[in-house]
């Protein structure tokens, strides 16, 4: 889809308009859409939109000539690869300073870095000439996922960052610079940013079921300082087996001997666990349990069936990451022992909320 914003707000309630839409039941796209990038890539001014698939290895450009009118230029397509996930990584950057910016963009299948120079004419492109289309590596590492251009170091010259499959690894690719042919392999220096040995290869299946994987997914460079200590930084996202923990690192380069790395654990709500208590059903005592992954302010609750608060267990209280416990003892909060039924208990921290049922019997 190619949308545009009518109304010049884009708070509140715009109204947008869709000036493009393909669909891959329809035939078009050529396969799932996967990547979209927007760049000037035949240096007239104005920027044209790039689409990468999900499979059949298609790349199409999208060059407007009218108002809300697109000329699609397809400049390869397989469809042989019906199942494979292609070209992921898109970077967009003016590697030779001449005012058009080249595509470059990394395959999952192959794990080969490939760039894009097109010509005035866009339908010009020709993926058998060199100067047009050319691989700068075919020994990325591993299958490549995501992927983006910036300059860290400061050095002037365009690097491709990417991240590799089930490798959890962060590498570079810096164009030499000092005129050098950009389409020529020889002209692109690979160095490794980041690489966890602790993940490995997967995804690993036991009776149909992933049990490890463990890879490196987004990344960005956002071109900017984030803290303000005069250090450009990367961010990727990471996951580790099986699905258990999800990692945020940011890469800052030092301007010396490579980059330091920051981790932060994603947190989400399914991070702060409930146990079913125990025993269940119970009489006259039973033991709730719970974990939270960071130091919070946790409230525990008894409900009733009609969601009437019976018991505050845990009120407010400040208390540290890790497994916590708490007993109940059938009393609502004037100590008046509470009728035979259902209940609901609640992990409250915050705006997330945790419930589960449990039965008292006498």
């Amino acid at each position: 889809y190619i949308f545009s914003c009518i109304d010049g707000e884009l708070t509140g309630f715009p109204t947008w308009l869709v000036e493009l839409a393909q669909h891959r039941a329809s035939g078009e796209c050529g396969g799932s859409p996967k990547m979209a990038r927007v760049a000037d890539i035949n240096g007239n001014g104005l920027k044209e939109a790039i689409f990468t698939t999900w499979n059949n290895g298609q790349l199409s450009i999208f060059e407007a000539t009218a108002a809300d009118t697109y000329d699609e230029t397809v400049v390869f397509t397989d469809a042989t690869m019906t199942d494979e996930v292609i070209y992921k990584g898109l970077g967009v950057a003016d590697v030779d300073g001449n005012g058009d910016d080249e595509l470059i963009f990394n395959s999952y299948w192959n794990a080969t870095i490939y760039m894009l120079n097109s010509p005035a004419n866009i339908h010009d492109i020709d993926i058998a000439n060199p100067d047009h289309y050319s691989w700068l590596r075919d020994d990325a590492g591993g299958s490549g996922l995501t992927g983006d251009v910036g300059d860290v170091d400061g050095d002037g010259n365009a690097e491709f960052y990417f991240t590799l499959y089930a490798r959890g690894a962060v590498r570079s690719l810096e164009y030499n610079g000092g005129g050098a042919d950009m389409m020529a392999q020889s002209s692109w220096t690979m160095k490794e940013v980041f690489a966890d040995r602790e993940y490995i290869y997967g995804p690993y299946f036991d009776n149909g079921v992933i049990t490890q994987v463990h890879g490196s997914f987004g990344i960005m460079v956002p071109h900017a300082d984030l803290d303000g200590d005069g250090n450009q930084e990367i961010v990727t996202s990471m996951i580790e087996s099986p699905y258990s923990n999800s990692w945020l690192y940011v890469f800052e380069y030092n301007g010396g001997t490579g980059v330091v790395e920051h981790k932060y654990r994603i947190i989400t709500p399914n991070d702060y666990k409930l146990a079913q208590n125990f025993p269940n059903p119970f009489n006259p005592t039973t033991t709730i349990e719970y974990t939270l992954p960071l130091d919070k302010n946790v409230t525990i609750r008894i409900y009733n069936l009609q969601g009437q608060e019976v018991r505050t267990l845990v009120d407010d209280k400040y208390q540290s990451a890790g497994n916590h416990r708490v007993i109940w003892d059938a009393t609502d909060n004037f100590g008046h022992r509470v009728a035979t039924g259902n209940y609901i208990y609640s992990l409250e921290v915050g705006n997330v909320k945790v419930t589960k049922l449990m039965t008292l019997l006498k």
